[in-house]
């Protein structure tokens, strides 16, 4: 394990903001219907590895030359993560709905209204067909999922998902993988769609009562779902794997008695999740055999990030760190300098992290870390809303969402 010391942010060079754009700032776009280096769905792929295994632009060693391409309000108060792909940026807000945009200009290619009229979450995408959950609590509760031309903006198909006093709200990152879109509902049901038509394949269930779902991953024909508790009880979280044809369950593994708010991770052969209290844990995909446990320093603050061989964590807001994924070893560990916290997910790409932090000043910063080292390689001054972001890297470009405000950096 190497030595942790202070990461340096601060040296001079990092390209500052030049003026809050409101408008879309005019640079070469690459051919709409072009694939690169897609970021299809929340957490970057249906493992929710966020990693974005195909970037080739960005890099460790040119990320200090990023900068704001564009900035705009997209929402009032909300707008999801971003996500891209054949040359199409995708997000949905409570101002626009759903959205396409295009990625180095932030010009709108077309907007709908969420179906649900309420909450609206990420998009993901598949084919050329874009993914939308929606969910509403009045007049009465719906859950909505509408598959969409990603071009045109034209519904496709509209599923009615469960919904009622057990079924609260759709989750916000649908996962697609080989022709089915998995959700979960947030509290009690995962459910999987036919993603050429809409009907509901199947409905599987991990409690109900005080039960609330995390998002899905989904890897080599299983579905996995941790569940965590609303309020004050004593009951274990659990972790469940379903057959992604059938549904059926196939293993339920007891975590431990604090909450686990982020989804689970499907690496490799196996499936790991963090928890409130600090322990990450990794289980075998194939019977949800315990292989390790690793307590780190503070909570988990932020989704786990998995590429190759290792696992990377944020605890405490403080620290980030690398673990061996088959192992759970601690490869390295790095603290945030002075008063500086994690503001964002983390993501994975090119060798390096991407991850925004935030001291209690409020100055703001994009952080880039050498993924083999955890050493800072880039600190990028940054002028967005909001206390938390929502962070994606795609085909050059990384997009930051707080707020209703989504903010686009490129080279």
């Amino acid at each position: 394990m190497s030595v942790s010391r202070p990461m340096l942010f601060f040296r001079s060079g990092a390209r500052s903001w030049r003026g809050t754009a409101l408008c879309a700032m005019l640079v070469a776009a690459a051919p709409l219907g072009v694939a690169h280096a897609q970021w299809a769905q929340d957490g970057a792929v249906a493992a929710k590895t966020y990693a974005n295994t195909a970037e080739a632009v960005l890099s460790r060693h040119n990320a200090q030359q990023l900068a704001p391409r564009w900035q705009m309000m997209i929402g009032q108060f909300y707008a999801s993560s971003a996500t891209e792909a054949d040359g199409r940026l995708f997000t949905c807000s409570n101002l626009y709905g759903s959205s396409a945009l295009a990625p180095t200009t932030g010009e709108f290619l077309w907007s709908r209204s969420n179906t649900a009229g309420g909450d609206c979450g990420n998009p993901a995408l598949s084919q050329g067909v874009a993914y939308l959950a929606s969910s509403s609590y009045t007049p009465s509760n719906r859950n909505l999922l509408t598959a969409v031309d990603q071009a045109t903006g034209q519904a496709q198909w509209t599923a009615e998902l469960p919904a009622g006093p057990d079924y609260l709200g759709v989750g916000f990152g649908p996962a697609v993988d080989g022709g089915r879109v998995f959700l979960s509902t947030g509290r009690d049901a995962i459910v999987a769609v036919d993603a050429s038509n809409g009907s509901v394949l199947w409905q599987a269930s991990t409690g109900g009562g005080v039960v609330l779902n995390n998002d899905v991953a989904v890897a080599d024909g299983r579905v996995f779902a941790s569940t965590w508790h609303e309020c004050c009880e004593s009951a274990l979280r659990q972790l469940f794997a379903f057959d992604a044809v059938s549904g059926a369950p196939l293993w339920v593994a007891e975590v431990d008695g604090t909450n686990m708010q982020h989804a689970a991770m499907a690496l490799g052969r196996r499936v790991i999740v963090g928890s409130d209290s600090g322990i990450v844990r990794a289980f075998a995909a194939r019977d949800g055999r315990l292989l390790w446990s690793r307590a780190l320093e503070g909570y988990l603050s932020a989704p786990l990030v998995g590429q190759g061989a290792r696992v990377y964590a944020v605890s405490g807001n403080r620290q980030v760190q690398a673990l061996d994924a088959a192992t759970g070893e601690v490869v390295w560990r790095r603290a945030l300098p002075g008063t500086y916290q994690v503001a964002s997910n983390m993501a994975w790409a090119n060798g390096a992290l991407y991850v925004t932090v935030q001291d209690f000043s409020g100055d703001k910063r994009l952080a880039v870390l050498n993924a083999a080292t955890g050493h800072t390689t880039a600190a990028v001054p940054l002028s967005i809303r909001g206390s938390f972001t929502k962070l994606s890297v795609s085909d050059g470009q990384v997009y930051l969402s707080s707020e209703g405000q989504l903010t686009a950096l490129g080279l």
